[in-house]
């Protein structure tokens, strides 16, 4: 009888081991197949975030490559550099014959070229020419302290890219404008002639950023090589300080993105720097990657929960039944004596509901 019992006793404890085992693997492998989804979920985002930060810097590129081929034309124009060089020779009606050639290409390109907002030189001696004839000056506006204008001459004949502004040099004019600027030289390149200005229409960018989609909250800015903001949907808000963003940290990054994690959600950053100084940053919310985020975790803490319950069940139905004999010779109270297999009142219980009928 003690055999009997040594056996079954044993017997239990193998079932118990191994359906603690199945469903911790069941368990383990519930957990890796969540991390693996979210980790999958989340590097699927990056690149779908990475790829459209690309093509936003092509788009760009174009534009800024637009303006910049623009300038190079400007400089080899024969009309352009002759009225530059030899204002001080010319007589007044020549001038004023090259000067209207000049203003004629500038409005033809212009109007070419609906993201082009204005074309301008501004020469060494205050001559100045734009692509209207009309246009003038704006006479509370110093032109040479503008930091266009400033850059230009620093960076002498290199083509200077400013972040977005309001253009007042044109009387009766404030548009919101990118400007591409570049000193004009001579015969040598210490011979500064004058100072090309392109305008670049913001709109453009702006059309063309405001449309992109990363989620709910998710959106793109750019911000030129001095962090100041070139394109931020909420710009207003940062001028108005009433919102910040991590403008150093994005200077700063040399790893294409970082994360970010305040008031319990998490901001993931993707930069992509371009040809021309720009830094063009994607900024997506992780809680919403895929909407059933919380349905999963929810589906992880469900299966935490019924697992255990599952192993009672299961570990109850594979307890051994007492044998009859010893049943009628022990007794069947709750309280048996020494020697008596003890089970738990619920898989008794169980046991009853699932022990077979009599067969026939």
């Amino acid at each position: 009888m003690k055999s009997s019992q040594r056996i079954k006793s044993i017997q239990s404890r193998i079932a118990s081991s191994f359906v603690m085992l199945v469903l911790f693997t069941a368990l383990l492998l519930i957990f890796i197949s969540y991390r693996l989804s979210e980790s999958a979920v989340r590097e699927t985002a990056e690149s779908y975030t990475s790829e459209l930060i690309n093509q936003v810097n092509a788009n760009i590129q174009t534009y800024i490559t637009g303006m910049k081929d623009i300038s190079l034309a400007t400089m080899n124009n024969p009309n352009v550099r002759e009225y530059l060089a030899s204002s001080e020779e010319l007589q007044p009606a020549e001038l004023a014959q090259l000067k209207a050639k000049i203003s004629e290409y500038f409005h033809s390109i212009r109007v070419s070229r609906k993201d082009i907002a204005s074309i301008n030189i501004f020469g060494e001696g205050g001559t100045f020419i734009s692509d209207r004839t009309n246009a003038e000056l704006n006479p509370y506006i110093e032109v040479s302290e503008q930091p266009w204008y400033r850059q230009a001459q620093e960076n002498k004949g290199q083509t200077v890219i400013s972040s977005s502004h309001v253009q007042p040099v044109i009387k009766g004019e404030y548009r919101w404008v990118v400007s591409l600027s570049r000193e004009l030289s001579g015969i040598t390149p210490t011979q500064g002639l004058g100072i090309l200005l392109i305008d670049l229409n913001f709109k453009v960018i702006n059309d063309m950023l405001s449309k992109l989609d990363l989620g709910n909250r998710g959106y793109v800015f750019v911000i030129d090589s001095q962090g100041r903001i070139v394109y931020h949907p909420q710009q207003q808000l940062l001028y108005s300080n009433l919102k910040t963003e991590r403008l150093e940290q994005v200077l700063q990054d040399k790893q294409g993105g970082f994360v970010v994690k305040e008031d319990g959600a998490s901001r993931i950053y993707s930069i992509k720097d371009t040809d021309f100084g720009w830094k063009i940053v994607g900024v997506f919310y992780e809680n919403e990657l895929v909407d059933n985020k919380k349905q999963m975790q929810l589906s992880f803490v469900r299966s935490r929960i019924v697992m255990p319950r599952v192993r009672r069940a299961v570990l109850c139905c594979h307890l051994p039944q007492p044998d009859p004999a010893y049943q009628e010779a022990s007794g069947e109270n709750d309280g048996g004596g020494e020697g008596e297999l003890r089970y738990p009142r619920s898989c008794r219980a169980l046991q009853r509901n699932l022990r077979p009928g009599p067969q026939l």
